[in-house]
Formats: structure tokens, sequence, C-alpha cells
């Protein structure tokens, strides 16, 4: 049995933004699963496949019917449909940070599967990437993966921190990465995971020391930062873009 663990303090509470919006959109069921991620992982649904779109001797070219690993219709998807298998997915991010030298079996981690396993989310946090300004909710390291395999969300991996800022779950985070692909031919096919969770990494251990400096640093008691302008970046619209990095660093001392 998974251990459970405290999710206000491991994850901050509401800070699961993607994994909550895919669970509000579930059509029938879902289930939440927390512990190690080694305790977790033969709860990733799969295997599917992709059958034929036929009655009797009829068949449409055009579509094909996606099938749970206990061959349940989920859904018909066109001939253009790529199929991304949680599982392969999972097992790619977990070979990845194996990469990277790190071991992500005992990493504390959260599980989301909905519509009969069609949906799936997946939070895994670093603890060796968290830093406390010492107010108990510290910035931690994370790696979120989404992905449906009926075509109702696509495939996104983001990766960066996340800061509790007040008690009703109002969260601030400074992202790394952020992938996102439909599932399609010619796009889906070829994922380089292996490059996107390395630049990824890259970027949180470049925000872990930084970060760590700020809290060690503090702020003045009374001083109020304008703002922080993220380094070489812009808005939409050519303006300097604002970083979260005010809301999320140091302790204030008094």
């Amino acid at each position: 049995m998974a251990t459970i663990l405290d999710a206000r303090r491991v994850f901050g509470r509401g800070a699961n933004s993607l994994l909550r919006s895919a669970s509000r959109m579930t059509k029938h069921s879902h289930v939440w699963h927390r512990g190690a991620f080694g305790e977790l992982r033969c709860h990733v649904p799969g295997k599917f496949t992709l059958a034929p779109f036929q009655h009797g001797d009829m068949r449409n070219p055009h579509l094909r019917v996606l099938c749970s690993a206990e061959g349940m219709p989920l859904a018909v998807v066109s001939s253009a449909y790529a199929l991304l298998d949680h599982g392969d997915l999972v097992d790619s991010l977990v070979h990845s940070l194996y990469q990277w030298g790190l071991d992500a079996r005992e990493y504390p981690a959260e599980l989301y599967v909905g519509d009969n396993g069609a949906r799936f989310g997946l939070r895994l946090v670093f603890p060796t990437l968290v830093c406390d300004p010492g107010d108990g909710h510290p910035a931690a390291g994370q790696i979120e993966l989404l992905n449906s395999v009926d075509r109702s969300l696509p495939l996104r991996l983001v990766m960066g921190f996340l800061r509790l800022v007040c008690s009703n779950g109002l969260v601030v985070g400074e992202g790394v990465t952020n992938l996102l692909e439909i599932h399609r031919k010619g796009r889906a096919d070829v994922l380089h995971l292996q490059e996107v969770v390395a630049k990824g990494m890259r970027g949180l251990q470049e925000k872990s020391t930084v970060f760590g400096a700020m809290y060690r640093t503090g702020i003045p008691k009374g001083f109020t930062p304008r703002f922080l302008p993220a380094s070489g970046t812009s808005g939409a619209d050519g303006r300097p873009r604002r970083s979260a990095w005010p809301s999320m660093l140091a302790r204030t001392e008094g």
C-alpha cells in the first residue's frame, strides 16, 4: 500500500493546477493516488490499443477505436491520430531522470487517473531541490506530466518551482520548461523527452542555487521590491515580463 503523504506540505494545497483542471473536466470518474513513485507505478493505466472501426464486414478506413488494456472502447479517433501511451511516457520520463543520476522511485508523487484511464496526470517532487525560506512552506522543484489517450487533453510536461504564498491555496510558480503537444501524426511520433527533461533539470538546478542565495540573504524589514525583471524576456507586447521571483524569494527579516 502506498504511503500517504501530507499533500499540503509536499505539494502545496491547490498547487497542482494542471491535474486539478483535468479532473474538473472528467466525464465519468477519477482516482487520486499519493505516495512514493515506485509504489504508484502500478497504477499507471495502459497498454492502450487501436482497433478497426467496423460493423460486421463494413470498415471505415478513416476512423479507429481506442481501447483500454481490458479491451473497453474509450474513444473513436481519426487515422491522423497518434497514440501516446501513459506508461510509455512515464517510462521515458523515468529513463530521462536516470540519465541525470536521479532515481525517482522514492520521490514523493501524486498520480491522477480519470475516465477509465483515458486521462492521466503525474507530479513528482525533487527532494534534493527544495528551498525553505524558514516559514515551513518550501519552494520545491517539481515535474508535472499530463496526457490523455482520447484527445480530450494534449500532452503537457512542465518543470519548475511552486511556492505556497497564502493559506487559501494561492501559489506562485516559476517554470523552466513547458512542453505542449497534440496527438497527431508527424508531431507526436517522435518526442524528444530526454532533451526537454535535460533542459528542465539545468533550469531547476540554476534556479535552486539562485533561490538558496535569496533565502539566505533575506529581505530587510520594511523593504518592498517593485519587481525583478526576468532576464532577457518580454511579453507579447514587447514590454519586460515581470518575474514571479519577488513572491518566491527570501524570508522577511524582522
